[in-house]
């Protein structure tokens, strides 16, 4: 039991990392949002984001496989010393990629009649492009264990992007441009740095070094992968496209911040979470399988644990959270963040049994699922927006991730059925309390809401602390 006590503390310190890590991301989000949803108008949220969308969606189709290759194998090459390898398939793939990517956005272009629009996807673009790459290099840092790289890494692209983006908006008088601007120069310049620093890394590059049969491989499972990941981009945003149809782009607009924010909150968190224990799991199957249901069953009660109270909290105080972050046009839209937060949550939970069916050959079934979510969210948009507006494409997302983790959790039960739920009861409790206070008693003033959530969130890290400690000294990996 003794040596595998280090582990536990290891997968500790890591998530720690990534919190700090996020700090500084996530408050510059949040400070962005009062201060830019009051500069920018909702008209131009609405332009940002369908040129994001349109090119993010060409991100996911041609970069987003690449990848979920480097996760899938990074290990397996390292394993066998052939880096090179991996190295030189890469960038004879993401070279391809690349320039698909700017003949697509060419057609594109040249096709759109709105003069504004051409100049935000020419942006949007080489954004995306230049993001993709610095992601690439992020990802190798975050397999190696280098949480501290990449954490103050990504902490620094945002701090200083938020900066150059308040350059160029209230200095030089910029519009909705600076949004893709300050991160273009930004991602250019880290990158620059980083592949001086990495000469080493290119003199391993050959085409030489490319076989048939590895070629095949990347491209058979980056292609599953990218379906499943477009899949889960249209699920997430193809509602917007809706919305611009049926109602306004400046309900796009309202729409988008909102989810934005609730993303921001939730997910960042969540994120935390998946970027701390993937690698653990990526570890467990390709070394140690025969040990992952039981570790993948703890992984996932910790994230019960942590996010079905924060789920819970952060919606029934969703109009204490729009009025602190939000512009008056965007805040009466806080009814809606409900069900984003709960859409989250299950795209959040969704990723332990993704995983497994990945290494066991069951992409098939994966990509089936994620199609009939996507399907099953565009039909209700159609369906519902004309009549509910913004309201039903919140909605409609969250039952479309609902049946989505049924599907993927019916293929994986061992994982579900193997949590030992008897150690989240405590924390179910206590929140359901707080919820049944909030319900009886609503908080009428931002100071009695900030007083109940500083006893709460007090409360609920004394019990954490707890469980911790009862943990590290029974250690769960023991197996």
């Amino acid at each position: 039991m003794q040596a595998n006590k280090p582990q536990i503390k290891k997968i500790t310190t890591d998530l720690i990392w990534y919190l700090l890590g996020a700090v500084i991301p996530a408050s510059i989000g949040l400070i962005k949002n009062p201060i830019f949803t009051r500069y920018f108008t909702t008209q131009e949220y609405g332009l940002f984001n369908i040129a994001y969308i349109t090119f993010d969606y060409l991100g996911i189709v041609l970069f987003s496989g690449l990848i979920s290759c480097i996760w899938r194998y990074r290990l397996k090459y390292r394993k066998q010393n052939e880096d090179f390898k991996l190295y030189s398939i890469l960038f004879l793939l993401f070279s391809v990629a690349i320039i698909l990517i700017i003949l697509v956005a060419i057609i594109i272009i040249a096709l759109n009649k709105n003069q504004a629009l051409q100049s935000l996807y020419i942006l949007a673009v080489l954004q995306i492009i230049l993001a993709t790459l610095l992601s690439t290099v992020f990802v190798f840092f975050r397999i190696d264990g280098k949480s501290v790289t990449y954490n103050v890494a990504n902490s620094l692209r945002i701090a200083i992007n938020f900066l150059l983006l308040a350059c160029l908006t209230f200095w030089l008088k910029m519009r909705i441009e600076a949004m893709f601007i300050s991160f273009i120069v930004v991602d250019s310049l880290f990158l620059i740095f980083i592949f001086a620093r990495k000469r080493h890394v290119f003199a391993q590059i050959s085409l030489k070094n490319i076989d048939k049969e590895s070629l095949k491989m990347f491209v058979r499972y980056g292609f599953s992968t990218l379906i499943m990941n477009l899949a889960n981009i249209i699920l997430i945003s193809s509602d917007r496209y809706i919305l611009a149809y049926f109602k306004s782009m400046s309900e796009v607009g309202i729409y988008s911040v909102v989810y934005n924010l609730s993303a921001l909150l939730l997910n960042n968190l969540i994120v935390i979470y998946i970027n701390t224990v993937r690698p653990y799991l990526f570890d467990y199957l390709e070394n140690k399988k025969s040990q992952y249901l039981k570790v993948a069953s703890y992984f996932v009660l910790v994230f019960l644990i942590l996010f079905l109270p924060a789920t819970l909290i952060f919606s029934i105080h969703a109009k204490q959270i729009a009025t602190i972050f939000l512009a008056k046009e965007f805040y009466l839209a806080f009814n809606l963040m409900p069900y984003i937060f709960t859409a989250i949550f299950f795209n959040g939970l969704i990723i332990y049994s993704e995983i497994q069916l990945k290494f066991n050959n069951q992409m098939k079934y994966l990509v089936l699922s994620f199609i009939a979510g996507a399907v099953i969210n565009i039909g209700l948009n159609f369906i519902f927006i004309p009549f509910f507006g913004s309201k039903a494409a919140a909605v409609t997302t969250l039952v479309a991730y609902g049946i989505l983790f049924l599907l993927v959790a019916l293929k994986t039960k061992g994982i579900y059925t193997h949590i030992p739920v008897n150690k989240s009861l405590t924390f179910i409790g206590i929140t359901c309390i707080y919820l049944l206070i909030n319900i009886i008693y609503p908080s009428r003033m931002m100071l009695d809401f900030f007083i109940r959530i500083s006893i709460f969130g007090s409360i609920f890290l004394v019990m954490l602390w707890k469980l911790y400690k009862k943990e590290i000294k029974n250690n769960p990996f023991d197996f």
